[in-house]
């Protein structure tokens, strides 16, 4: 396997962002900030998705993200 840069990384949108090391944490703890304040049964949801296409693959993943989208409404806080 060949190692790739950080630069190269961004460019094939393998990751969204980069960073300095030193700004590394800040940031992480900003992004689980903006994650833990998000409702607990999407971000439950949106984690089921991405583990049963990381287990199953891309298709399966987003099947599945789909569905569980469709869960987020169908809650006993739903309106009819």
């Amino acid at each position: 396997a060949e190692m790739i840069d950080a630069d190269q990384a961004l460019s094939w949108g393998l990751v969204n962002e980069i960073h300095e090391a030193d700004a590394l944490m800040p940031r992480a703890e900003t992004l689980a900030g903006l994650v833990v304040s998000r409702g607990p049964l999407a971000v439950a949801r949106a984690l089921d998705a991405l583990y049963e296409g990381l287990e199953n693959g891309e298709k399966k993943g987003y099947a599945t993200e789909a569905l569980k989208f469709g869960e987020c409404f169908q809650t006993e806080w739903s309106t009819p």
